[in-house]
């Protein structure tokens, strides 16, 4: 399935920007597998903080999703093994 993402930035993203997509159960267990792809494509990555940020994505939805489940995406910079968020949404399907 295709998904278009979109929002602002709270940061610039760089070359180590990542988009990532999970379906989760409300016990907090991923269901599937995430999705993770980079957020900058192209020589450079000219997406500034509070810019429009759209990005469309190919996602593998579990078929063994709950009649309930949450989607949550996120978008981050990986600085030395760590996360720093930039942007994330979630809502209860």
């Amino acid at each position: 399935d295709t998904f278009t993402v979109s929002g602002k930035l709270l940061k610039d993203a760089t070359e180590q920007t990542n988009l990532g997509v999970a379906f989760v159960d409300l016990n907090g267990n991923t269901i599937g597998d995430l999705t993770v792809v980079s957020a900058c494509s192209g020589s450079g990555c000219k997406i500034k903080a509070g810019d429009q940020y759209t990005q469309t994505v190919d996602v593998q939805v579990p078929n063994n999703l709950n009649s309930t489940y949450e989607l949550t995406i996120g978008v981050w910079n990986t600085v030395n093994t760590v996360l720093d968020p930039l942007g994330c949404a979630f809502t209860i399907i």
